[in-house]
């Protein structure tokens, strides 16, 4: 019940405060008239509640004025805490006279209030009046005059709390403690540490909890500053986990590189599980002065210790330390990870020049870990030594240094690394020409990265070195080097002629189209043919703007060239991504050849969900006939699936064309709405299209889902669909989007609706004509956050299905 009161009035008083606070230009006279009609409350028959809120007031308000007034209430059962929280802040000695005063009067509750009170305020005139309280305890407020006597902490109320603590009754040993520690932290606020620690002495060997001297100890090596060590010490060898932790955390604390180089001093004395810990309390000091000594414990009996210290020294070791840790580096274990992360994050003056020095003397798994590590650290000056010692005799060495040579070297570097190339076979060659791909690529100039690859080409005839720069220049890419690669295609020699090939089956972008082609017709060696016919599949899928017609186009002229089941497996792969009904048929004709029918009935089937929603009628007949004649149970279970989604169509639109994201830094959807960005414009330039998968959500499949097919926020998208009609009609366009949508047709505005909103089925419409022939129908559709998607039909206006139109997203009326 108590405890509840006391939070209610130290609520209300906040609230008070809060509400009565002033502005900072307020004048002294609005400040008295208003301290004037609060005392008037005072002084008045007004409710409790009245008078609690004016005190409550008077505590920003309130000057010497308000004392007296304030002072009546200090014995009031319901009022006296508002009067004390009202006079704690008025700055003038009458408060302290009129507390003093209400201290000899009062007794139980009301005293021990008001001795709090006296405590915030540090009466130091008081302190005789709280040493009586201490030597009555029956009066009830003994504890609180103690904390009140440690606030104040004159000599005399210090020496009363020593007396209390020492000497005094068991109830009172507690908040003797508290009063104690309370004094000797206002000492050390004095700049008083020795008289502090006196203090915080005599209670860390009182008969008091354990929590009070623990917390004792901690402060009363602090209040000694270096002197402390000792003390600290001490506290570690203790067999109490406690004291052990009071000391660790005193340690991090305590200020001075003396404090460290004591406790390093101290390492080999302890046992090891203390040994962890102290290295720990070392690093998080920062004091490198202890590296000497936690680089001896790296060599510990002890794994926890090794580990330890190994970590300690890649956070305050120096350059010396190197030697320590690619030692354990190499020696595998839990040490070797430990060691290498220490050796990466080391940042020591130097430390990159003794790892370099370290690797030149190193042998085996250490000099391999040392090269690894400059890698990682990035340490570029150790170029040149990696260079004049890449042909080591030990294979692993070798490997690791032209790894190495690959993040460190630069297009400067190339020279070197053709010299070293000219005189490498197998592994090491492929090594040495990965890096200089990597160094080629850190070339400012993309046009030049090659220069130093193709000089060297040119002038030598080594077939075994031609061959190596190939490869490299196949890898590096740019024009220059795709026609040395093209050329060397068809070189005399053959180790040439497979480099070339078989750089130009990987090559980067749609350059190599044409060559491979060629290359898969006519070159005579069989592996050879394949890796070219592989390399067009790639090609092909490279490229996102070909017309899907145009793809398809191009694998039936594959399909007539391939002669074995693999090759037709590999183009049929690449076919079954090509969304076009052209790319169906010749899937479905290939369904009659038994050496390739279950690949062509995977792609028929993936194909099929491509172009599902633009020409529903032959991809189910796609599917039905491939229930008909396939026996593949995956198959024909998605042929089944997808006829019946196709029937759920019904009559929405699904066969579209999407371009986009289109944004601007910036501008939210709705903004976007009304900016006309290219789609829009009467001769649109560079709008790349591309085929909108549908049926996606198999439970909504007349939805459209530009979330899964462009992703984003705060953006917006177009897609285009051509509808044709056997006569000119009047109709209906409905539409549901997530989030806004605008719909034009032949170039005409007719719908716009600007919403945060999920895409409800059909609730737009808007009544259009359509003419004869093919109609153009393009939507704008905004995104905010969260689902982007929408729906489409066009039906009559009476909302019957029109069956003399038919959709073609493919149409090239555009």
């Amino acid at each position: 019940m108590k405890i509840r009161r006391y939070i209610a009035v130290a609520a209300l008083a906040l609230l008070g405060m809060a509400v009565a606070a002033l502005p900072a230009a307020q004048d002294a006279a609005a400040k008295a008239a208003k301290e004037q009609k609060l005392l008037a409350v005072l002084g008045s028959d007004a409710p409790l509640f009245d008078k609690a809120r004016a005190c409550q007031q008077l505590a920003v308000v309130g000057s010497k004025k308000a004392v007296p007034a304030l002072a009546k209430l200090l014995g009031d059962k319901s009022l006296g805490d508002y009067a004390r929280f009202a006079l704690e802040p008025i700055d003038d000695p009458s408060v302290d006279t009129a507390l003093r005063q209400a201290m000899g009067k009062l007794e139980g509750r009301g005293l021990a209030g008001v001795v709090n009170s006296i405590g915030v305020r540090r009466d130091a005139k008081a302190v005789g009046g709280l040493k009586k309280l201490v030597s009555e305890p029956a009066k009830g407020a003994a504890p609180q005059a103690l904390a009140a006597l440690g606030r104040i902490a004159t000599d005399e109320a210090i020496e009363t709390i020593r007396q209390t603590l020492t000497k005094g009754p068991a109830a009172l040993r507690m908040p003797a403690a508290d009063a104690c520690l309370a004094a000797a932290q206002r000492l050390s606020a004095r700049s008083k540490g020795p008289e502090a620690a006196k203090l915080y002495d005599i209670v860390r060997k009182a008969d008091v909890p354990p929590h009070l001297r623990t917390a004792a100890t901690y402060h009363a090596i602090l209040a000694r500053g270096p002197a402390g060590m000792g003390l600290l010490i001490e506290q570690l060898r203790a067999k109490d986990p406690a004291t052990v932790g009071v000391a660790l955390r005193a340690a991090r604390k305590l200020a001075g590189p003396a404090v460290s180089k004591t406790l390093a001093a101290e390492l080999p004395k302890m046992k090891p599980a203390l040994q962890v810990l102290v290295i720990k309390a070392l690093v998080d000091r920062g004091d490198r002065i202890a590296r000497g000594e936690i680089a001896v414990l790296a060599a510990s009996e002890t794994l926890e210790v090794r580990l330890e210290s190994l970590k300690a020294l890649g956070r305050i070791g120096d350059a010396s330390a190197v030697v320590v840790l690619a030692k354990a580096a190499g020696a595998g274990g839990k040490e070797a990870a430990v060691a290498r992360g220490s050796l990466r994050i080391l940042k020591a003056p130097g430390t990159g020049a003794a790892i370099l020095a370290g690797m030149k003397r190193a042998k085996g798994e250490v000099r391999i870990e040392m090269i690894n590590v400059l890698a990682d650290r990035r340490y570029t000056a150790a170029t040149p030594v990696l260079l004049n010692e890449a042909t080591a005799a030990d294979s692993e060495i070798t490997k690791a240094t032209f790894k190495a040579l690959g993040v460190l070297g630069g297009a400067k570097d190339i020279p070197a690394m053709l010299k070293l190339l000219a005189d490498l076979r197998g592994d090491s060659a492929s090594q040495a020409e990965t890096a200089i791909v990597r160094m080629a690529a850190r070339g400012a100039d993309p046009a030049k990265r090659a220069d130093a690859v193709l000089a060297a080409l040119g002038s030598t005839k080594k077939a075994a070195l031609r061959a190596s720069l190939v490869r490299v220049l196949g890898r590096i890419g740019g024009k220059k080097a795709y026609d040395a690669v093209a050329a060397a295609a068809r070189d005399p020699e053959p180790d040439v002629t497979d480099a070339g090939i078989r750089a130009l089956a990987a090559w980067p972008d749609g350059r190599a189209e044409a060559i491979l082609l060629d290359l898969a017709r006519n070159v005579p060696d069989r592996t050879h043919r394949v890796l070219a016919l592989r390399g067009y599949v790639r090609v092909l899928g490279l490229a996102t703007d070909r017309q899907p017609q145009e793809a398809a186009r191009k694998y039936a002229e594959l399909i007539a060239l391939v002669a074995d089941a693999d090759s037709g497996k590999l183009v049929l792969s690449g076919l079954a991504k090509v969304a076009h009904g052209d790319a169906l048929k010749l899937a479905m004709e290939q369904v009659g050849n038994p050496a390739v029918r279950a690949e062509a009935g995977l792609a028929a089937v993936s194909i099929a969900r491509l172009t599902m929603g633009a020409d529903r009628k032959a991809v189910r007949a796609a599917m039905e006939k491939l229930l008909a004649v396939s026996k593949n149970k995956a198959i024909t279970a998605e042929a089944r699936k997808i006829i019946q989604q196709i029937d759920k169509f019904a009559d929405a639109i699904t066969a579209w064309r999407v371009t986009g994201p289109y944004m601007k830094t910036g501008l939210k959807y709705n903004q976007l709405f009304d900016v006309a960005f290219e789609p829009e414009k009467p001769k649109p330039k560079g709008v790349q299209w591309r085929a909108l998968a549908a049926g996606t959500d198999p439970k909504r499949p007349w939805i459209l889902d530009l979330l899964k097919a462009i992703g984003g926020e705060q953006q917006a998208a177009y897609a285009l669909t051509w509808v044709h009609s056997d006569k000119a009609q009047p109709a209906r366009l409905e539409l549901g989007s997530d989030d806004g949508v605008k719909a034009w047709l032949n170039g005409r505005l007719v719908h716009a609706k600007s919403a945060a909103r999920a895409a409800v089925p059909y609730t737009d419409k808007a009544d259009i004509t359509l003419k004869a022939g093919w109609n153009r129908l393009m939507l704008k559709i905004t995104q905010n956050v969260g689902p982007w998607e929408f729906c489409a039909r066009i039906c009559g206006r009476d909302g019957r299905p029109l069956d003399n139109i038919r959709i073609d997203a493919a149409h090239k009326g555009d």
